[in-house]
């Protein structure tokens, strides 16, 4: 009975560290919904997607491979010139808010009717809600389960087999889609502690708390009261609490927020164009050729290549011009050289915060211009005294970060297990040295306002010093006059 005791608060301490969770009250990741899991990927399982997607599509000039860690890579299979078309995706197999199954048509109706839910009407929470059943949910249709028991199909009474085989049909297709996504999408919310304070940024921590506050909240307002009599139905047996967990819908949100594309049908997701991994910004537009464009009239996402590439070459897409602040928020990874990187000068009592894109361009005096509602000395020893103050405060210097990052990259092994604290550091490296260069810019106009104020005491000295030997003056022309 000693042995199990110790076993099970062993499991427990384990389940504890691992979550990393500090409170009773805090909602926990569980390390083994099932929900969550993602099956392994196959070869057979890529060119089921492309058959399943094919369809009005097109995906002749790519081929699909899986790195070491499982992950989905797309290469070209053959050479590709500067504005080359190497992919086109039909909207036809967009997940979107407005094309839900049947099933779940009454809950959308329901969020739009009742006031209580009207913090809900929005399409990243439907989106996420249809993903969170395509995911757990097989291909036979749920039951309704009205308040007096009375069990009703969901689809009408007089749909016939073939609309049945449409349904199963385009739930099949979009399961086959939801094995590509991973167990994490890319998201600051899977940081853990540790990991969030290498970021040194309390901007980034207070803007994970506030998205982890209202994922708790919309999971509470909806998930905790589907058995509301106001509802007019129980939908319990089409959400079952053991498979619509906290952590599918946290999962669900986070996959949609950091994965959806707008389309004639609003936020949706599109499979397989999330396969790419972000370029960047400088060869996604170079020569004004975009990585992806919207066909509106046709509903269809076609891809270009944004410079020539090679046989074999992995392929890439600009998912914005995104400063490393903005990549870091979306997608947890930052990039070592950022050309649209940017900082936010907070604190200058002259501006509010402003950033300043493409910051290698800029001379003092346009950074002046930025920051001062009247650019001058006085605003530039404040400028400087802000970007300075904000330089120095960080735990840790550029070199220091350097060194950490060389360390992190000596064992390839655990290069992997590292990548979070790995793209903090880079993160907060980029951000140093930009304020680095606005303190380099910014200390000549520093050291010339300690100058001219120099000066002004040397006049006023001289003036006092004149001043004195005027009165000396008058005072011996007096004696004199008197004499």
């Amino acid at each position: 009975m000693k042995l199990l005791y110790v076993l099970i608060v062993c499991v427990l301490v384990k389940a504890k560290t691992e979550s990393d969770c500090d409170s009773d009250t805090e909602v926990c990741p569980s390390s083994t919904d099932p929900s969550v899991d993602t099956p392994l990927k196959t070869t057979s399982d890529i060119e089921e997607l492309m058959k399943k997607y094919s369809n009005g599509s097109e995906f002749s000039s790519i081929d699909f491979r899986m790195d070491e860690e499982g992950r989905v890579k797309v290469y070209a299979d053959h050479p590709l010139k500067l504005g080359d078309v190497y992919m086109k995706i039909h909207g036809q197999h967009y997940l979107s808010s407005t094309r839900l199954p049947k099933a779940l048509e009454p809950i959308a109706s329901m969020i739009y009717e009742k006031e209580e839910l009207k913090k809900l009407r929005t399409p990243q929470f439907l989106l996420s809600l249809l993903v969170m059943y395509l995911k757990v949910n097989v291909t036979e249709p749920p039951v309704r389960k009205d308040l007096d028991e009375e069990v009703i199909d969901l689809d009408e009474k007089d749909s016939d087999e073939e609309e049945k085989d449409v349904e199963s049909a385009l739930i099949e297709k979009y399961q086959a889609y939801l094995k590509f996504l991973p167990e994490q999408c890319g998201s600051l919310q899977y940081f853990s502690k540790k990991e969030l304070k290498e970021l040194q940024d309390d901007e980034l921590n207070q803007y994970v708390t506030q998205f982890e506050q209202m994922l708790e909240t919309q999971y509470k307002h909806f998930f905790g009261r589907i058995d509301d009599v106001k509802f007019g139905w129980n939908v319990t047996s089409l959400f079952p609490s053991y498979h619509y967990t906290y952590d599918l819908f946290k999962w669900a949100n986070i996959c949609v927020a950091s994965r959806k594309f707008l389309t004639n049908n609003g936020q949706s997701l599109v499979p397989i164009a999330d396969l790419f991994d972000h370029e960047d910004a400088e060869l996604c537009h170079g020569e004004g050729v975009r990585s992806f464009v919207y066909d509106m009239e046709n509903d269809t996402m076609t891809f270009f290549a944004t410079r020539a590439f090679e046989e074999g070459e992995e392929l890439k897409v600009c998912y914005n011009a995104y400063s490393n602040r903005d990549l870091m928020k979306y997608y947890s990874f930052a990039l070592e050289n950022n050309r649209y990187n940017s900082v936010v000068i907070k604190n200058v009592p002259m501006h509010p915060p402003y950033p300043l894109p493409k910051w290698e361009d800029h001379t003092p005096s346009s950074i002046l211009q930025r920051m001062c509602v009247k650019p001058g000395l006085a605003c530039a020893r404040d400028g400087y005294k802000v970007v300075s103050d904000i330089l120095q405060s960080y735990p840790t210097t550029i070199e220091e970060d350097d060194e950490l990052l060389e360390k992190l990259s000596e064992n390839k092994k655990t290069i992997s297990q590292n990548l979070n604290t790995r793209f903090a550091i880079v993160f907060r490296k980029s951000e140093k040295k930009m304020f680095k260069v606005l303190v380099d810019l910014l200390k000549p106009y520093d050291l010339e306002s300690e100058k001219s104020e120099t000066s002004d005491s040397e006049s006023e000295t001289f003036s006092e010093k004149s001043e004195t030997s005027d009165s000396e003056s008058e005072t011996f022309s007096e004696a004199y006059d008197s004499d």
